[in-house]
């Protein structure tokens, strides 16, 4: 009796750790930042970060985004910092392009929408760094592989002159 127990509590703990949590558009959290790029007037790739740290992205075509990564709370702290030391909502930039770039805030009160054209020098330095710093959260940290240096000189030997 025991074992079946415990075989039924090992089944639920692989099957929620397959799961993988998705939102329509409609019941996203009411706080976040969206951004990703786009060409004409539809989205290519189109990310939106929680405050609880879920990194989201759009699926191609629907309304459903699925959960890429969880980021750590440090990370999140600094990137809506660094949102409110910058004041997003203070910049009144909206020019796309063919193939353009955006941030959004989306808050309980507001929605504030930023694009500009990919090769744009208008835009202010704020804002392409603040999006350089969105498109780093997409990107995963290489693994180390385990046993293999990490450079060259490791592992070796070097005489002691005796």
């Amino acid at each position: 009796m025991r074992l079946t127990y415990l075989t039924l509590i090992a089944i639920s703990l692989y099957c929620t750790g397959c799961y993988q949590s998705y939102y329509i558009s409609n019941n996203l959290p009411a706080e976040r930042l969206e951004f990703g790029t786009g060409k004409s007037e539809t989205y290519i790739e189109h990310y939106a970060l929680l405050k609880s740290g879920q990194l989201l992205k759009q699926a191609v075509n629907q309304d459903t985004f699925f959960q890429v990564r969880i980021l750590d709370r440090a990370t999140v702290r600094s990137i809506f910092f660094q949102r409110d030391s910058i004041r997003l909502l203070s910049y009144d930039h909206y020019l796309p392009g063919t193939n353009y770039r955006f941030i959004n805030q989306i808050d309980p009160q507001t929605e504030h929408n930023i694009a500009w054209a990919e090769g744009d020098e208008r835009t202010p330095e704020a804002i392409s760094y603040f999006y350089e710093l969105l498109l780093n959260t997409i990107k995963e940290e290489p693994k180390e592989e385990i046993g293999k240096p990490k450079n060259e000189k490791a592992g070796k030997t070097e005489s002691f002159g005796w």
